[in-house]
């Protein structure tokens, strides 16, 4: 018996999309969530994130939560 759990249908536009951070250093939710809006209204079938940009070492762990 196969385990489909973790199988991902990879169909559609899945864009990466950047972790947005403030003048300060902080995570900037504001900023993410307006840009995570913006691919999902223009019809997006998924999101990438964390990671395939680049960025997954420089963030800590409380910033990818």
């Amino acid at each position: 018996m196969k385990n489909n759990q973790f199988e991902m249908q990879w169909k559609g536009v899945m864009p990466a999309i950047t972790t947005q951070f403030s003048k300060s250093g902080e995570l900037d939710i504001m900023v993410f969530k307006h840009n995570l809006k913006a691919q999902v209204d223009a019809g997006a079938n998924g999101i990438i994130l964390g990671g395939t940009l680049g960025e997954a070492s420089t963030l800590t762990a409380q910033e990818k939560e």
